[in-house]
């Protein structure tokens, strides 16, 4: 009689735990992303002082009393990029005729230029390439508001890593790419993510290589879902898109899939690349000993499910996976 509710218990406990680790995941990264300083520690060298000395003098003119000039007078300095700045989406978006002088010129991200333009170090003015990450993406996001919300970026993978818009995204040339992306992904991506790159090339792997999936389909660049690893999905979901046979509903779950306290999926298998059949962390019965460490003696094969016992891992309608 005392079973079902002890069963409900247990189940909104989980459920709770798995709700509060969801929530300091992405709590943490918020609250450092908006508590950095920029003063200098005492271990600072004199070098790195100036230049974030530097750094700060290029955003005088937004305090100032800088005006806006407009693209005549950038050119004059800037000739080529203008040029070129003017053939890309940015560009071609931001001198229709019926915006405003202020939203249609270089000035647009790069503040009201009279200061730098009359300044012999040439430094009152917002420059993308010498700010802060989060400078960089204050910038970017009125624009692109859609895309980049402060509070997802702040608490995703990137944003936790002070990866700037200008890192990825060419702003000022035209490119073949969508997005105005640098470089396709995964190619872009893998540029930096040199673990992943590696483990493409092993044995067993996505077909991202290959061409048949890209970064994308698993990742999204600006969310923090996943806790840091910016997944579009969160646990078993991600994966059940394009492998949706192995979603069940089963009268037997296997523990990994439905407790939603495990790393899912992952419990198992490497989403990236394994020296292992089926992208397996591990070769054979040490996958299941992982967890089963009261079998450790029962072993009568190679591996736990090859051997015609335990082959319907993912969920079955028999006792205990049997075939």
């Amino acid at each position: 009689m005392d079973r079902q509710p002890a069963a409900k218990s247990h189940y909104l406990n989980r459920r709770f735990l798995k709700g509060a680790l969801l929530l300091f995941g992405v709590l943490v990264p918020m609250m450092a992303y908006f508590q950095q300083t920029p003063a200098q520690s005492k271990d600072e060298k004199p070098e790195k002082a100036a230049k974030a000395d530097s750094t700060k003098a290029t955003v005088v003119a937004w305090n100032g009393k800088a005006e806006y000039v407009g693209d005549d007078i950038c050119k004059g300095c800037h000739g080529e990029v203008g040029d070129k700045w003017q053939k890309t989406r940015h560009g071609q978006a931001l001198t229709h005729a019926g915006l405003s002088k202020e939203a249609r010129t270089c000035e647009t991200c790069h503040g009201p230029g009279s200061e730098h333009a009359n300044d012999d170090s040439h430094k009152k003015i917002y420059n993308p390439a010498s700010l802060p990450a989060k400078d960089v993406v204050k910038r970017c996001q009125p624009c692109h508001a859609s895309t980049v919300k402060p509070l997802e970026w702040a608490a995703s993978g990137h944003g936790g890593n002070e990866v700037a818009c200008n890192k990825c995204h060419d702003l000022h040339n035209p490119t073949k790419t969508a997005h105005l992306l640098k470089q396709e992904s995964p190619k872009g991506c893998l540029s930096c993510h040199k673990k992943q790159n590696a483990e493409f090339r092993r044995n067993s792997h996505h077909p991202v290589l290959e061409g048949r999936l890209n970064c994308t389909d698993c990742h999204n660049p600006h969310k923090p879902m996943g806790i840091g690893k910016n997944l579009k999905a969160t646990g078993e979901n991600l994966c059940l898109k394009c492998h949706p046979n192995r979603k069940g509903p089963f009268i037997v779950e296997h523990d990994p899939l439905v407790s939603g306290l495990t790393e899912s999926c992952q419990a198992c298998h490497l989403p990236h690349g394994s020296p292992n059949l089926k992208l397996t962390k591990l070769f054979g019965r040490g996958l299941c000993l992982q967890c089963h460490t009261n079998r450790v003696n029962h072993q009568l094969g190679q591996t736990c499910w090859q051997i015609g016992c335990h082959s319907e891992m993912h969920g079955g309608n028999k006792r205990l996976f049997f075939r």
